[in-house]
C-alpha cells in the first residue's frame, strides 16, 4: 500500500491533482511556522513545479518547502537563523528568498524568477546553523 507519482511537475497546471494529495496526506504548510516537535529534520524538497518559468505552464513562480530542527530558545519559542539563496550555474547569487530568523519547524515560501533571467539550471540553497543543503530547478523562458 502506498502512492506512487511520476513527473508530478508535468501537471500542466492541473490544480485538482493537488487538491487530492493534500486532501489524502495533508498540507505542509498547516504546521507552517511552528510544531511542537523539535526534532524536525533538516530537509530541502525540490520545487514545484520543476521546471517553472515562462515557458511553462506553471508561469513564472515555483515553490520550496523546508524545515529545520535546531534554534535558540527565546520567549517567541525556537527560532534560527535561515537563508535561502537562488545561484546561476557559475555559482553567481541571482535571489535572496529568506535571510532572516524564523521558527523551527516546517516552511513554505512561493519564489517568482526575475523575468530578466536567462532560462537554464540554478540552484536553491538552505544554510540553517552552518549546515548547507543544495538542489537544483530549471527555469525556462
Amino acid at each position: 500500500k502506498g502512492a506512487g507519482m511520476w513527473a508530478l511537475g508535468y501537471d500542466d497546471g492541473y490544480a485538482e491533482l493537488w487538491q487530492t494529495l493534500e486532501n489524502k496526506f495533508g498540507n505542509p504548510n498547516s504546521v507552517n511556522e511552528i510544531t511542537s516537535d523539535n526534532n524536525v529534520e533538516l530537509r530541502l524538497d525540490q520545487n514545484y513545479p520543476n521546471p517553472f518559468g515562462q515557458g511553462t505552464s506553471g508561469g513564472n513562480s515555483t515553490t520550496i518547502l523546508y524545515g529545520f530542527p535546531n534554534g535558540e530558545l527565546t520567549n517567541e519559542g525556537y527560532v534560527s537563523n535561515i537563508s535561502l539563496k537562488i545561484f546561476n550555474a557559475l555559482g553567481e547569487e541571482v535571489a535572496v528568498i529568506i535571510d532572516e530568523k524564523q521558527f523551527v519547524g516546517f516552511h513554505k515560501r512561493t519564489f517568482s524568477m526575475n523575468a530578466n533571467l536567462p532560462s537554464g539550471v540554478y540552484f536553491y540553497t538552505l544554510n540553517s546553523n552552518g549546515v548547507v543543503l543544495t538542489k537544483k530547478m530549471v527555469y525556462l523562458k
